[in-house]
Formats: structure tokens, C-alpha cells, sequence
């Protein structure tokens, strides 16, 4: 007898289920900025549109919009301010999902060096995406997005999308027992 080893779709489709299933889904939306170039902006409009209909529709219980920037420096004084210890503590937390969520996850968050020859000056910067959802639910971080599950890409629109399919799909249908006579 053969052990049967889940395929990727199976383990994607599982965390969309048990997210359709949770009691409640908190989203924390995170952006570069609230007045994005025209690309971003677009983007950001569909994802604000689309979890204000899951909240109106009861699949998700509430939103939040919080404001990265563009890029976070790790060096000097910056990193002691408590901007930046909230940022890193976050994304610090959601490492930790990834690490533990039972597959290989990969998160968008760059690293940069910056040199500049002409100030002669060297630091490191972390670099978020546009946009980067974490979804919660009473068990804590279901998913962040987007990212990579072993090696296949979750994007933040369709996420969203088959989030709703999925919450809003009919229940199965009770099945029909058959008697012999």
C-alpha cells in the first residue's frame, strides 16, 4: 500500500477551505503608500474593493490598511524607531508562519545592500511588495500573500477571489440513501 503524498493544488486547496471554514477572518492589508503610482494604484483599488465586499457579504469580519513605505531601512538610528520595530516584529511574524506552515513558503519581502560612492555610505533595506495581505483567523496567521507554496505563486487578487468562491459555494447536498427491498 502506497502512502498517498498531497500535491500542491491539494495543499492549496485545503488552506482555502479551512479559510472558508474559520469562525472569523481578520485581513491586515499593508501598502507602500496611500497614493500610489497609476500600476499600484489599480491594484490596491481591486483589493480594497474586493475585501469591502467580503465584508459586506460576512465573509471577512474586518480590514485594516496600514502604510510600509517604500522601503524600511535595517541600519542607524532608523531601526530604533517604533515604526520600524512594528514593521520588523510583523514581518518577523509572518517568517515564522512560513517556517512552521508545514511547506516550503517563500514571502516577497527583498532584502537590499544600497552603496553610495558619493556620500560613502553602506546600508541594508528591506523592500516590501505593493501590496501584502495577512490573513487571519481565530487560530492565528492563515496565510500571507503573495507568496510562493512550494514553489507555486498566490496572488493577492486571486486569493481574494477563491476566497469568496469558496465562501460563497452551496454546501453539498445531503446525499440521497437508497433501500433494497
Amino acid at each position: 500500500m502506497t502512502a498517498h503524498t498531497p500535491n500542491i493544488d491539494d495543499e492549496i486547496t485545503d488552506r482555502y477551505e479551512r479559510l472558508a471554514a474559520a469562525e472569523q477572518i481578520r485581513v491586515e492589508v499593508y501598502v507602500r503608500s496611500l497614493a500610489p503610482p497609476p500600476g499600484p494604484k489599480q491594484q490596491q483599488e481591486t483589493v480594497l474593493n474586493r475585501l469591502d465586499r467580503l465584508e459586506s457579504a460576512g465573509i471577512v469580519d474586518e480590514t485594516t490598511v496600514s502604510v510600509w513605505g517604500k522601503a524600511i531601512c535595517l541600519d542607524g538610528p532608523y531601526r530604533k524607531t517604533a515604526a520600524c520595530r512594528r514593521i520588523e516584529d510583523r514581518i518577523d511574524r509572518f517568517r515564522e508562519w512560513a517556517a512552521s506552515a508545514g511547506a516550503t513558503i517563500e514571502l516577497p519581502f527583498e532584502t537590499q545592500s544600497v552603496t553610495s560612492s558619493i556620500f560613502d555610505d553602506e546600508y541594508e533595506r528591506l523592500v516590501p511588495p505593493q501590496v501584502c495581505l495577512a490573513v487571519q483567523t481565530e487560530d492565528g496567521i492563515a496565510l500571507v500573500l503573495p507568496c510562493e507554496i512550494d514553489d507555486r505563486p498566490l496572488s493577492v487578487v486571486g486569493t481574494l477571489e477563491r476566497l469568496g468562491a469558496i465562501a460563497e459555494a452551496p454546501a453539498d447536498p445531503p446525499s440521497q440513501s437508497t433501500s433494497s427491498i
